[in-house]
């Protein structure tokens, strides 16, 4: 089943409880092997003494840390996009996201900038993330936080000038899976409550407009 709200689609039920159990197991084995990489170490209300946002750039040419399973599920959403044209996108890719509690991502923009991507992408590509909710937890009433109104800031990489945006707050399950156009719609995550950490994979495209 997919719900529209405002440019977002949430598609329920996107990926198999055992294609969700592996992912969640792939992602716990590259944590344990402390493969990822730190960022985001500041919230709202003080800044960490340790990281607790983390993320890992998938590469299927890289049979250490690839999944066969990312394979079926890449797929899928391919199908499920349904346009002419694509590319895996060049600047942003694939990526799994870890987060700790306590953690967030603060409201931002993933536009693109000639000297990381050429002035064609910029000028003719907009980048889309297509994401699945592998591990979540049920005290978190909602997970992407994004706003269908957008005026950006080009100093600050697409932060949006105007602080009260109204919000779209949808209920992302485990399982569950949502896509938007990153690069237009200013998007984060609000700070984890409960015990367990979010993962997210995070497949993106850069699609001609």
């Amino acid at each position: 089943m997919t719900e529209v709200i405002e440019h977002l689609k949430v598609y329920r039920n996107f990926i198999s409880e055992e294609e969700r159990q592996d992912l969640k197991n792939h992602a716990a084995d590259l944590f344990d092997r402390k493969l990822f990489r730190p960022e985001g170490w500041y919230t709202q209300q003080k800044q960490l003494s340790e990281p607790t946002r983390f993320r890992f750039r998938l590469h299927p040419y890289c049979t250490s840390t690839w999944h066969p399973t990312i394979d079926v599920v890449a797929k899928r959403i391919i199908k499920t996009l349904d346009v002419k044209e694509y590319y895996v996108d060049p600047y942003y890719g694939f990526l799994l996201h870890y987060m700790l509690p306590g953690s967030e991502i603060q409201v931002h923009c993933d536009r693109y900038f000639a000297e990381d991507v050429g002035e064609y992408m910029v000028n003719h590509c907009a980048h889309v993330r297509f994401n699945v909710m592998v591990n979540r937890d049920k005290s978190n009433t909602y997970s992407p936080h994004i706003s269908p109104d957008f005026e950006p800031d080009p100093a600050k990489s697409g932060v949006p000038k105007n602080k009260e945006l109204k919000y779209v707050n949808p209920l992302v399950n485990q399982r569950d899976a949502w896509a938007f156009p990153a690069s237009k719609y200013p998007h984060g995550t609000p700070v984890l409550i409960g015990s367990e950490p979010r993962i997210v994979y995070q497949f993106g495209f850069a699609i001609p407009k």
